[in-house]
């Protein structure tokens, strides 16, 4: 296990004359209670042989046994202290194993904990000034995305107007164009939504949502896009439901980040089902929870990646033909397929069902997918537990 840090690593520096004496200190406290053992053993034994009368006691033997006694200790004493600096650069290598700290001798456990607490703030530090970085970092992302997004609001206004008074055929040409300008917008609006996302708890205002007005106005706000794609959206037999009692089809979530979840789904789709097809849009009740179903009529995705497309930067087998790859059968035709989906499918990033997940769970959410059958392609499904009553004076939408 590495263990490489940095920030205030003193690893190969000769420690000053206050680290060396403090080295020593510790050193000589972590050994004095074997010393005092051993000297308090002779002393006891030189009492015992001293309370015998008939002994005798040279003194030349008794100073020679002395010196005997102190060399031993000095030999043991360094014998400790070459032991006890070898385990310190041990412990400041990059590559000490910790598997080997069971070895560590009882006495030398105050220079381990020393040790793991220097690195314990050295890895403090450098976590915290990473942190930094990453937030700044961050920043830039999001106050880049914001001036990002006024050249573009230009832009378009400047290209609807022109297609008003163009000819039919350099309208069309102004609709192509206006298509992919409505792609760079979506990427960076995604772009935007995964720098906030790290900093979700600060954005996050849960309020009551009614869901049939939630789809109907993200249908809305991208009409003109399903009418590009002629994707057509259909709606099932509990939506209509839902929307002739749409007070008992209300969740609680967040609003902005729920219209953006749904958006990524939406894009999704317009992405992959070919001209002409249909989005169906249900809703259904459960015991304890109301789902959504999104199914579009687009190649369907292998049982084995049904997990998997809600992994960051998945894009899937063969993804060099356009379309999601059906069990079955590949899409090879591009001329079943949009244009604007045939030229951005080659630029799958893989974030947009990556976000809808990790948002989802951080809404309290489950999102997960399944092969549609009838007819057949992709249906994501969002399941919002059933919320508590709520209080008259809440607003919703």
């Amino acid at each position: 296990m590495s263990r490489k840090i940095e920030d205030g690593r003193n690893t190969g520096k000769v420690p000053n004359s206050q680290g060396r004496c403090a080295n020593i200190a510790a050193f000589f406290r972590s050994r004095l209670r074997t010393l005092l053992l051993w000297n308090g053993g002779l002393l006891l034994a030189a009492a015992v042989l001293r309370l015998s009368p008939d002994l005798a006691w040279p003194v030349a033997e008794l100073l020679y046994a002395l010196l005997l006694n102190l060399a031993a200790q000095a030999a043991w004493l360094a014998f400790e202290a070459l032991a006890r600096t070898r385990l310190r650069k041990q412990l400041q290598a990059d590559d000490f194993d910790y598997a080997h700290l069971s070895a560590v001798e009882l006495s030398d456990q105050d220079l381990l904990v020393a040790e793991l607490q220097d690195f314990k703030k050295r890895l403090g530090r450098k976590t915290q000034a990473e942190h930094t970085k990453l937030q700044a970092y961050e920043d830039y992302i999001v106050a880049w995305v914001h001036e990002l997004k006024t050249p573009l609001t230009a832009l378009r206004l400047g290209m609807e107007q022109s297609a008003q008074t163009a000819t039919a055929e350099k309208r069309q040409e102004a609709e192509a164009l206006l298509g992919e300008l409505g792609t760079m917008e979506q990427l960076v609006q995604q772009a935007l939504f995964y720098a906030r996302s790290e900093s979700f708890a600060l954005d996050y205002q849960a309020r009551p949502l009614q869901l049939p007005a939630l789809i109907k106005k993200l249908l809305a706000a991208n009409a003109r896009r399903c009418i590009r794609h002629k994707l057509r959206p259909c709606f099932g037999a509990g939506f209509a439901a839902a929307e002739a009692k749409p007070a008992e089809w209300t969740v609680l979530s967040d609003p902005v980040w729920l219209q953006f979840m749904l958006q990524q789904i939406l894009a999704n789709s317009l992405k992959y089902a070919p001209i002409g097809s249909r989005l169906m849009v249900n809703l259904e009740r459960s015991q304890s929870s109301i789902i959504l179903h999104l199914t579009d009529q687009g190649p369907g995705v292998p049982p084995e990646e049904l997990d998997a497309i809600f992994y960051r930067g998945f894009a899937g087998q063969k993804r060099d033909k356009p379309g999601r790859i059906n069990a079955s059968t590949t899409i090879t035709n591009t001329d079943t397929v949009s244009t604007g989906a045939a030229a951005s499918l080659a630029a799958s990033t893989g974030m947009g069902l990556y976000l809808v997940k990790n948002l989802a769970d951080k809404l309290g959410h489950r999102v997960w997918a399944n092969a549609a059958t009838e007819p057949p392609g992709l249906r994501i499904n969002i399941s919002f537990a059933d919320p508590p009553a709520f209080p008259s004076n809440l607003t919703k939408m």
